[in-house]
């Protein structure tokens, strides 16, 4: 923190490559952390554009495709190449969010260095920036990729700012652009880039040309232009932010976006005020850090009256010191700034903090402070040492906090425990640990805490819905269906609990009210397979076969690969006497599944039983049952009943008999009763011209 200017090229070199190594080792364990149940599957590990890696289907969907009512595609693309170097190896995409934290850091030391050519603020700035423990939610959470990697860009822009106005030139101010472009496509914060390089053109710049403008911290002095021109000269930075900002409300409008403005304005501003502060207060005493922060309401008016001397108090000392101590008040808006999106105004998903979006902000609380604290100390002849003992305290102390704030990152488990232990009535907590508990097998653990989350908050409608499933599972079937109606009313939009419902009364008996719920199940994810097979079965029970078959059909058209729907659609067929088209499901699940026995042996047992003599052919089921026997080791009772069946239908009837003996000793030995006792009825029934089906 020690002030002063220092010049030539090594200094820099070392410093940026202590603050890269420093962020590399302080981060190190997370190449052993896993991914963790919140977020990270619905960005990476479940979603199958990222885990189809790179490829040109992936870049037009990361281009058009919206999550969370987002658009980020560059952040989507960082996804994908992960998943194409590491695969499902959480470690991989940890340290590549690391090495872009390494990255930002480093780079907002050179673009501090380069605009006020202080060393060691901007080194103190960087480092602190660097191992404060409020990073660790962004670097350590893969899902978060879009703040490091915006920040990264942003950071870049200051740099890149830095060179336009020291050495002016086309090439560089069109660096500029691009690096806000891409900062835009990798999350919306970036907007802020232009009103930060404004605030730089008072200090450390000062390119203000206004009486009362502070002079510039750059060697050699730079001139100075009035206001107007200084705006009109970043408008193709403004328009840009301005684009960014309205794809980025358009598309929250379109897809529904979560905005709940359940509180009167009066409220939400005094709300975000308080904000302000909490956020000034952790990032001076970072403790009892927690992934998810439940809402807490609005100040009290005593509350509100000390947030408002705080705010108050550091507004006015900033801009009573706006000439003689510039970076005071460009730190102080700096931090308004960059935190404006991210405050309470309009809330988003039942939070109003989380330690990530500071991340940006905190630049300007800690340009603050290293200009500030040797400017106070200006007078001390022990100056320089103060400033360097502090500075060294400083930062061993963060990073040892950091270093702990990590470890509760390892897994969802610690994760989520740890946030139930430094917060309370904490629903989000409770509901994901129960996910990783009910994962690990402990489902009496897991009811445990989704009833918790449900007590905390009952129109919680994903833990209604898991503990619905959980219950169900343990053959509470009224309790379950409770729950799942209780997520229902909260979300009539939720297409799982809709399936599960169904799933449940259909155990209850209550099949007519089962067979709507798939229906709106399936009307409202008509994506999903699973959820057309399901209906199917509901229809089929209900004697609504052609109903059903469309269903089966157009499971398999989403899923290709979907054996039980193949089986069940030629199965319904031949039920209804389609045995032409029976046969050629069979046909087409055996071109999916060629290595499938099950496959031949149904195709066998259709091509043996048929009464259509287009459709029958003796021949080539015998073929198909001795391969499908031959495939088991002869060791399935039910191929071997079909190998049987074929061969009496081929006119083979010793070679039936021999089969269908073979099939009685191994279905006896298996106490497979009812197949035995049809095999002895067939051995003493069956003629070789008319098998029975």
């Amino acid at each position: 923190m020690v002030g002063g200017r220092e010049t030539g090229l090594r200094p820099d070199v070392l410093i940026g490559v202590a603050l890269g190594v420093a962020v590399v080792l302080v981060y190190a364990p997370v190449i052993g952390f896993d991914f963790i149940n919140f977020d990270d599957r619905d960005y990476v590990t479940e979603n199958p554009h990222v885990t189809a890696g790179l490829s040109w289907a992936g870049l037009r969907w990361a281009l058009t495709g919206v999550h969370a009512s987002n658009w980020f595609p560059l952040t989507w693309l960082s996804h994908m190449l992960d998943w194409q170097l590491f695969g499902p190896n959480a470690g991989g995409h940890h340290v590549t969010s690391v090495l872009l934290h390494a990255g930002s850091s480093v780079l907002l030391f050179l673009g501090l260095r380069l605009m006020t050519g202080a060393v060691w603020p901007s080194a103190f700035v960087a480092a602190l920036f660097a191992l404060h423990p409020l990073r660790v939610e962004s670097v350590a959470w893969v899902a978060e990729r879009k703040d490091v990697l915006s920040v990264f860009f942003f950071t870049l822009g200051l740099w890149c700012y830095g060179r336009c106005v020291t050495r002016p030139s086309f090439g560089r101010q069109l660096a500029l652009v691009l690096t806000l472009v891409l900062g835009l496509m990798s999350k919306g914060m970036v907007v802020t880039l232009p009103f930060v390089c404004l605030l730089l053109d008072w200090w450390p710049l000062g390119r203000v040309a206004l009486p009362w403008a502070p002079a510039g911290s750059v060697p050699g002095r730079l001139p100075r232009e009035p206001p107007r021109r200084l705006v009109l000269e970043k408008l193709p930075l403004f328009v840009l932010a301005a684009l960014g900002s309205a794809v980025t409300i358009a598309v929250q409008r379109t897809h529904g976006a979560g905005v709940v403005l359940d509180h009167p304005l009066a409220v939400r501003v005094a709300t975000a005020l308080a904000s302000y502060v909490r956020y000034i207060a952790t990032t001076i005493w970072p403790t009892r850090l927690a992934v998810f922060y439940p809402l807490h309401g609005a100040p009290s008016l005593g509350e509100l009256l000390v947030v408002g001397l705080i705010l108050g108090g550091i507004s006015v000392l900033a801009v009573w010191n706006a000439r003689g101590r510039p970076y005071l008040i460009v730190g102080w808006l700096w931090y308004l700034a960059t935190l404006a999106p991210t405050i309470d105004l309009v809330r988003y998903g039942g939070r109003d903090f989380a330690d990530r979006y500071t991340y940006l902000p905190s630049i300007g609380l800690l340009v603050m402070v290293a200009w500030g604290v040797p400017e106070l100390l200006r007078r001390s002849p022990a100056r320089h040492v103060a400033c360097g003992l502090a500075a060294a305290a400083v930062l061993a102390s963060a990073s040892i906090l950091t270093r702990a704030q990590l470890e509760h990152w390892r897994n969802s488990a610690a994760l989520f425990e740890h946030a139930l232990a430094v917060t309370e009535r904490n629903h989000l907590a409770h509901y994901n640990l129960g996910v990783d508990l009910a994962e690990r097998g402990r489902r009496d653990d897991a009811i445990a805490h989704y009833a918790e989350a449900v007590r905390i908050k009952p129109d919680y409608a994903l833990a209604q819905g898991n503990l619905g499933t959980l219950l169900a599972e343990r053959g509470q079937l009224d309790e379950a269906i409770g729950h799942f109606q209780a997520a229902l009313e909260v979300r009539p939009s939720f297409a799982e609990a809709h399936n599960n419902l169904a799933m449940t009364l259909e155990r209850v008996g209550r099949t007519r009210e089962a067979t709507a719920h798939y229906a709106e199940a399936v009307r409202l994810r008509p994506d999903r397979p699973d959820g057309h097979f399901n209906l199917a079965a509901a229809l089929s029970g209900e004697g609504r076969h052609a109903e059903a078959i469309a269903e089966l059909r157009e499971a398999i058209r989403l899923q290709p690969g979907f054996d039980e729907a193949r089986f069940a659609l030629a199965a319904t067929l031949a039920e209804q006497g389609r045995a032409a088209e029976a046969t050629e499901a069979y046909r087409d699940l055996l071109r999916v599944r060629p290595e499938s026995p099950a496959a031949r042996e149904r195709l066998a047992w259709s091509l043996a039983t048929a009464d259509d003599p287009a459709v029958r052919d003796p021949a080539l089921a015998v073929s198909l049952a001795e391969e499908a026997c031959r495939m088991t080791g002869r060791q399935d009772p039910d191929l071997l009943r079909t190998l049987a069946v074929a061969y009496a239908a081929a006119g083979r009837r010793e070679d039936g008999e021999d089969a269908a003996e073979e099939a009685l000793v191994l279905a006896r030995a298996l106490g497979r009763a009812e197949l035995a006792a049809e095999l002895a009825a067939r051995l003493g029934n069956a003629t070789p011209n008319h098998p029975d089906p």
